[in-house]
């Protein structure tokens, strides 16, 4: 599967039986930033995201035809053997447009295989565009589905061109981590020590994501150390793109006491080109007009 991904342009995902993220290709991240977060899940993305409400057109019937219909399939003949089904249908379900779209129907769907669908991306210039959903079942994997995503246009090799460079040295980096099983440290002075001299302390920011939480710029890379404080009272350490971050803690563009914290994760964020730099950032001004 890595093979394959390393070598062609179209998004492609793979995920397990709890629709959680295993791997994916460079066009996939550059399209979605968020699958490079810890965790990421494709269910989660699609119902409890801002921005797939945004990038989704009529989201509430996709939600229901994508999302909700797959998750009570999945619950019917999946959810005794696999608890992390039932326990995400009920965080899903915690939010009331979830929960109204749930409660509407009890229509059922194996999977998004053959689902078309209009989108509107930020790494494509939010130009409107007609995909279909294609799920694969590798005959090696039969726990884990392949979701590769099509339609006409170079706007994808575009984009991935853009992030590639940022992108292989987060996967790098999450591989190592991988390897390595747990990565932690004694202490949050420690886990931002890891992000070498030139790391740059978000601690405003951090305060936003909550208690326990620490988060260091590494401007070089394009990458934020998110460290948080474990049961033991270790802090484990995660390395994230910057855009995902960025995206997550908005509202701190408009906060003066966080400014300066939020330019630094912008520009960490951009091309280290200043035209390519501006030009990215001219879209994405258009991106939150949108």
């Amino acid at each position: 599967m890595d093979l394959l991904f390393a070598s062609q342009s179209a998004p492609a995902v793979v995920y397990d039986t709890s629709y959680t993220v295993v791997s994916y290709s460079h066009a996939a991240a550059a399209l979605w930033p968020g699958l490079l977060e810890p965790g990421a899940n494709l269910m989660r993305w699609l119902l409890l995201d801002r921005d797939a409400r945004t990038q989704v057109h009529d989201w509430h019937r996709q939600a229901s035809e994508i999302g909700v219909q797959q998750l009570r399939y999945a619950l019917i003949h999946r959810g005794a053997d696999d608890p992390r089904i039932p326990a995400l249908i009920d965080e899903v379900c915690a939010d009331p447009d979830i929960r109204t779209i749930w409660n509407a129907s009890t229509r059922v769907r194996k999977s998004a295989d053959g689902a078309s669908l209009r989108l509107s991306l930020p790494a494509l210039g939010w130009e409107p565009i007609t995909a279909i959903a294609h799920v694969l079942s590798p005959s090696a994997g039969p726990d884990h589905r392949v979701l590769m995503v099509n339609w006409t246009g170079t706007g994808t090799e575009c984009a991935v061109k853009a992030v590639t460079p940022r992108v292989d040295l987060v996967e790098r980096r999450r591989l190592v981590q991988e390897a390595t099983a747990r990565v932690s440290v004694a202490t949050a002075h420690a886990a931002a020590d890891l992000a070498g001299a030139h790391g740059v302390p978000l601690p405003g920011l951090a305060r936003l994501i909550g208690p326990g939480c620490s988060l260091t710029l590494v401007p070089r890379s394009g990458t934020v150390l998110w460290a948080t404080q474990a049961p033991d009272g270790r802090w484990d350490v995660s390395e994230i793109a910057a855009y995902p971050v960025m995206v997550r803690l908005q509202e701190a563009a408009v906060g003066p006491a966080l400014r300066d914290e939020f330019t630094a994760l912008a520009r960490a964020g951009l091309p280290p080109e200043p035209d390519a730099a501006t030009r990215q950032s001219r879209a994405l001004k258009e991106q939150l007009k949108a």
